[in-house]
This record gives structure tokens, C-alpha cells and sequence, in this order.
């Protein structure tokens, strides 16, 4: 995984968007009945209200810089949104962002937000589910481990060392466990310290990760494993 040569911290760029992200119409969509679950259908339910916090991040960021990962807040079915359409984000908003994604990894702890099964039956992208619980995660060092047997086995199946197509990874907010996960990998497997791992993310992102522990402990691992400020090679 050396092949994703670190930034220096000031080269990172501001990201650029292929396609700025909005809602749908709904016009087109009233009138028209949801699919009823079938064998071959979607299931269309709402199990719960939008995510606490959901409406105060922008649904996705950039790729991060120099790395396949794209950071994404979950996307909800249409009808999570029904009150506030403008705010809709979902698979389909997702996968016409204009970014190529290859694998989604999921690090929500529960299946109510959108039918996974569409990942692969409608987009062809491949799915992982890791229940990663909040607040905590630098503690969930197995999820963690499936993070990155996840992310390995994609780079393999992309036969390069570098995925040609982009690896989505969310969790509720798409901030704090999905940019640990990120930035953790980017440490341990690609040789880059801490600072940069979390700036880079950062930027792409839009948001930075907020918790403190997260942060503590990626800097702990980066400085355990003699990750100093380094120049990328030419």
C-alpha cells in the first residue's frame, strides 16, 4: 500500500467537485407509486427518523487528496426526507455525483437507512457492512481490522496497487468514525503521519474530525510507528 506517497500538510489542495451534489426534483416523483416489496423489488419503509445531526453536514465530501477514499454522511431513502427534499441525499444522488465508486464500506451500526442490496444489484459496486459503534471506535480495534482486510482485498480485486475506482466510505455523519477508519489506514498501511492523514481528510471531508480521543489516537499510533512530517518522493 506505499504506493499512496503522503502530501506535504501546505501542498494539499481544496477539492474539486465533478458535479455539485443537490436534490432531485420531486415533481417527477409525485404521483408515482413507491415499489411494494417483492422478490425482485425495493423495500421502501422508514424505520425511525432522519439521524440526530444529519442536516448540519453536507452529504459528501471530496476524494481525499492523493488516496481512492471518498467520505460520504449515510444516505437516506427518499422518504426520510419527505419534509425537507431539498436536503435528499441518497444512492442515486450518490452514485450520479460523477465519482466512480468501486465499494462502499458502511460503518453504521444498524441496516435502516437505504437497501444495501441496491449497492450491488442497481450500481455494481461491491458492500461491506461493519457495525462500528460511536464515540468509541479507536476502543474497536477488530473493526478496525475488517476495515482494513475490506480495503486490501478491494486493491487486490482491482488487480493494481491502486484502486481505479473510488472506495465510499460512510458512517452516520461521514466524520468521525469514517475519518478514523480512513486516516488509521493511511497511517499504519501507507506510511503517513498523523497530521497530514487528518488534514487531508479534513479538506476532502468539509468537516473535521471532532472527537478528541480519535484524534489522540491516531497521533498515539503515528508516533509508535516513527511517522515523522514527510516529503512525498518525485
Amino acid at each position: 500500500m506505499s504506493d499512496l506517497v503522503p502530501p506535504e500538510p501546505e501542498s494539499i489542495p481544496m477539492p474539486t467537485f465533478p458535479k455539485e451534489v443537490k436534490a432531485r426534483s420531486q415533481e417527477s416523483q409525485r404521483g408515482k407509486k413507491r415499489p411494494e416489496t417483492t422478490k425482485n423489488g425495493w423495500q421502501y419503509k422508514v424505520y425511525g427518523s432522519v439521524p440526530d445531526g444529519w442536516y448540519n453536514f453536507s452529504r459528501m465530501g471530496s476524494v481525499v487528496y492523493a488516496t481512492p477514499f471518498l467520505p460520504f454522511k449515510v444516505p437516506l431513502t427518499p422518504e426520510y426526507t419527505q419534509a425537507k427534499p431539498e436536503e435528499q441525499f441518497d444512492l442515486e444522488d450518490l452514485f450520479n455525483s460523477g465519482y466512480g465508486i468501486g465499494m462502499i464500506v458502511d460503518l453504521t451500526f444498524t441496516n435502516r437507512y437505504y437497501d444495501r442490496s441496491r449497492v450491488w444489484k442497481t450500481y455494481s459496486a461491491r458492500y461491506v457492512k461493519i457495525k462500528c459503534g460511536g464515540h468509541n471506535v479507536e476502543e474497536q480495534n477488530e473493526k478496525y481490522l475488517e476495515f482494513r482486510e475490506a480495503v486490501r482485498n478491494y486493491w487486490l480485486y482491482q488487480g493494481h496497487r491502486a484502486p481505479q475506482k473510488m472506495i465510499g466510505v460512510h458512517c452516520t455523519h461521514g466524520i468521525n468514525r469514517t475519518g478514523y477508519m480512513i486516516c488509521r489506514f493511511l497511517i499504519e498501511e501507507c506510511g503517513w503521519d498523523a497530521d497530514t492523514a487528518i488534514q487531508a481528510f479534513g479538506v476532502a471531508r468539509g468537516h473535521p474530525i471532532e472527537r478528541d480521543n480519535y484524534i489522540e489516537d491516531l497521533k498515539r499510533i503515528s508516533d509508535s510507528l516513527g511517522r515523522g512530517q514527510l516529503t512525498p518522493t518525485a
